[in-house]
């Protein structure tokens, strides 16, 4: 009997040991848990401050690439030539300078040298003919159906009527799904552009290098573009002021010659150029030799992190203003 108990009591002392153990090793595994969780935690936190603190220090690279490139700008009008050509200072994007521990990129570009599809239609809510034409030829030279111009001019004007079987106006935009208002104004932005009428992801690639919606007609001029820094397919586009003529007297030849000549100080230096004496002055009205709205991009890269700033600037005597700001 005694051997007996002897057995059960070594039995029990087995089994305790044995659930012992079991709850050691779930513990110890239980603790290495949390303190691997514990360290993914604490890792995690440290990346995202880290994160955090990149991103912070490149987007005060962003904003000094913009202050610099308002300097530019500023001094450009004070002590630069009377005139924006892309020969000057402001033109030569500005390489990766080290600032800290990280680096800043800044470009600046000329709205002045594009055409701005708000000057279509005229305060009087009329469409402007000569613009309507200039428009439909820009598209044609970059082998976009023209008649899309006349959606746009639909868009903007604040009538209800479609300018031409092209056109489209609120019952068009009703009829979509999802539908939308016609805006009945100005482009705010140069995407809102996505929203006309045939105006396509792939046309819009093709157009948007050559527009604008920062540009202001001085006196009785309706957006006269800056012939300095105006592209090839942008010259092309110019009409002639006559009233009773739809001529479009620059060819690609004489865009080149144009460009190859420049920079104009003012102009009537146009008509300096072989071939151009009369040509120069049917399109008078349509050119202008300086700039009032520059877009600046800079870009501040801390680490690997970038943070892009796009602003369109308005350069108005010695003050520089903002129009548009939008981080990336």
């Amino acid at each position: 009997m005694r051997r007996f108990y002897n057995r059960v009591a070594i039995s029990r002392l087995q089994n305790e040991n044995g659930l012992a153990l079991v709850i050691t090793l779930l513990v110890v595994v239980l603790l290495t848990v949390l303190i691997l969780e514990f360290d993914f935690s604490t890792r995690t936190d440290l990346l995202a401050a880290a994160n955090f603190r990149d991103g912070t220090k490149a987007l005060f690279l962003a904003q000094s690439g913009v202050a610099a490139a308002k300097a530019v700008l500023r001094d450009d009008l004070l002590h630069g030539k009377q005139y924006d050509a892309l020969n000057e200072l402001w033109a030569v994007p500005f390489p990766p300078y080290p600032v800290g521990d990280g680096t800043v990129t800044v470009s600046i570009q000329d709205e002045g040298g594009k055409l701005n599809p708000n000057d279509l239609v005229n305060l009087s809510d009329f469409p402007v003919s000569k613009k309507v034409l200039q428009m439909k030829r820009l598209f044609e030279i970059l082998e976009v159906d023209p008649n899309v111009v006349d959606a746009i001019v639909d868009w903007i004007d604040q009538n209800s009527i479609p300018s031409a079987s092209h056109g489209a106006e609120e019952d068009y935009y009703s009829r979509l799904n999802p539908p939308y208002q016609c805006k009945n104004g100005k482009l705010s932005v140069l995407s809102e552009l996505h929203m006309i009428r045939g105006i396509t992801d792939e046309v819009y690639e093709k157009v948007s290098p050559y527009l604008t919606v920062y540009s202001e007609s001085p006196g009785n001029l309706q957006g006269p573009i800056n012939i300095n820094t105006a592209d090839a397919v942008v010259l092309q586009s110019l009409p002639t002021f006559e009233v009773n003529k739809d001529d479009f007297p620059i060819t690609d030849d004489l865009a080149q010659k144009i460009m190859e000549a420049r920079p104009f100080k003012q102009e009537l230096d146009l008509d300096k150029v072989a071939g151009l004496s009369g040509i120069a002055t049917q399109i008078r009205n349509y050119y202008v030799t300086k700039s009032d709205y520059f877009t600046i991009i800079s870009s501040g890269d801390v680490g690997g992190l970038v943070k892009t700033v796009h602003a369109v600037v308005r350069r108005d005597g010695n003050r520089i203003s903002n129009v548009f700001w939008k981080l990336e």
